[in-house]
């Protein structure tokens, strides 16, 4: 194994800050992290091993983790990483709506299974985003000896399952042991189904920045709570599953498959590639939009309007009701006609 520290130091002697500085993409403050817990005393000892990174375009799948040994309590910290900067990275993310499992699910579970076995000791299981469903389902999907092992699940801003698993017996036996915690707008945390209760955080940034966990906001060793999530937040979650509930699992993969044969015909392998060049991007997108066959190019544009009318629907009938309450409180509030004599 190797040390935060030690890790921090082997990166900074292959990268330079001006490097990482430069670097645009979303994930660009990760090294900055990484040299700061490498610097600290809670964090620079604790020793990373079993580090594990696929990323396979024809199976769609991106996975990542590490473990790391928490010498205090002789426990094992399992972390598995989230979506990163990847564009099939993202599409394994949109095909967990129609496809359960999909290949990192069953990487996830491989790994977890493997070092429950091999190590014997209590585990704590996290991840980010995606990393967080990960946690959920390889916790959820292992063995009744490696699950007894569990101490706790952490699944940060991670999107959830459909309805099938949460009425699994490995989901219900773990559920316990899970903690569920989201920004106030989140969105990415709030896709598919949760069963478990979710904590909200506060963040320093706005709108879907927010999944950026760098961006939460933390006062000593706990995050700043939230009262609930933002009703943007919450309009555009029941948006979206209204918007999934009108589509089977085959129209599902129709409409990722083409919105990813798209975006893939930009050329760009990762998120950043295609913003850092996105007037040719989304050139050589449009071009794929306009070059597809009628009927697929008619049901996507179809879906994403259906999207839009969800959407809006929901805006409409909230503000509807903030003005029915509004005049309903005015009403009650305005005094009885005053008949009394005028002097």
């Amino acid at each position: 194994g190797i040390t935060v520290r030690e890790a921090a130091e082997k990166y900074f002697e292959a990268h330079t800050m001006q490097e990482v500085q430069k670097d645009k993409s979303f994930i660009h403050l990760a090294p900055i992290v990484l040299k700061s817990a490498g610097e600290s005393v809670r964090f620079g000892s604790i020793k990373m091993y079993n580090y594990q990174n696929d990323v396979n375009v024809s199976r769609e799948e991106q996975f990542a983790a590490v473990c790391l040994y928490l010498d205090y309590d002789n426990s094992i910290q399992v972390a598995f990483r989230g979506t990163d900067d990847t564009i099939i990275g993202w599409k394994e993310d949109f095909n967990m709506s129609f496809i359960m499992p999909v290949p990192s699910q069953c990487a996830a579970l491989k790994y977890l299974e493997k070092v429950g076995a091999d190590s014997g000791k209590k585990l704590r299981i996290c991840g980010h985003s995606k990393g967080g469903n990960l946690a959920v389902y390889s916790a959820a999907k292992c063995s009744a000896a490696v699950r007894e092992q569990i101490l706790s699940v952490y699944n940060l801003d991670g999107p959830g399952f459909n309805k099938k698993m949460l009425e699994d017996e490995g989901y219900i036996a773990v559920q316990s042991k899970i903690t569920t915690i989201v920004p106030q707008s989140s969105v990415i945390g709030m896709l598919l189904e949760h069963e478990e209760e979710y904590t909200v955080i506060k963040s320093s940034q706005t709108g879907m920045l927010q999944h950026d966990g760098i961006s939460w906001q933390a006062l000593g060793a706990k995050f700043v709570y939230a009262d609930d999530m933002d009703t943007g937040a919450k309009l555009f979650d029941a948006s979206l599953k209204d918007w999934l509930s009108e589509m089977d699992n085959d129209q599902r993969k129709r409409f990722v498959d083409t919105l990813f044969d798209v975006l893939l015909a930009s050329n760009c392998d990762t998120v950043s590639e295609f913003s850092k060049n996105s007037l040719s991007s989304m050139a050589a997108s449009v071009q794929a939009m306009t070059s597809l066959p009628e009927e697929d190019r008619a049901i996507f544009l179809k879906t994403i309007g259906l999207l839009m009318t969800k959407i809006s629907d929901k805006i409409g009938s909230n503000v509807k009701k903030r003005l029915n309450i509004h005049f309903n409180t005015q009403e009650k509030s305005q005094p009885l006609l005053d008949n009394s004599p005028k002097p």
